[in-house]
């Protein structure tokens, strides 16, 4: 909320705050950013005394017809998630991974798919 709010306010990009209300008014996308933020928390717990381990990262759902590249930071079967820089996580809906599914760490690029789209 803090990247999308500087965004907005000292650069009059209001792009990231349209898609931030997108994503928490719908919940199947509110879910994946809960898993992502849980597993944040439990496998990079939180150094500073105030905010949290996930406040440093722009955290974000994937787009339809969006094509993303980066590091494969792991799965929870449902989703995944996807690092292109240090400061981003993507979260994609694990039905956009190649067979077999890559390896922790390793480098990814996907289209992301329609979520509501039958498979």
């Amino acid at each position: 909320m803090a990247i999308v709010s500087i965004a907005a306010n000292e650069r009059g990009e209001i792009g990231p705050m349209l898609r931030m209300f997108g994503e928490i008014a719908d919940p199947e996308r509110v879910k994946a950013l809960q898993s992502v933020i849980a597993a944040i928390k439990k496998y990079h717990p939180r150094k500073e005394l105030h905010g949290s381990s996930w406040n440093h990262y722009y955290i974000a759902t994937s787009e339809p017809g969006q094509r993303y590249e980066g590091m494969f930071a792991g799965t929870d079967n449902r989703t995944f998630m996807l690092q292109p820089d240090n400061s981003t996580i993507i979260v994609g809906n694990v039905k956009d991974l190649p067979v077999p599914r890559p390896e922790r760490g390793s480098r990814l690029s996907f289209i992301a798919s329609d979520p509501s789209a039958s498979n």
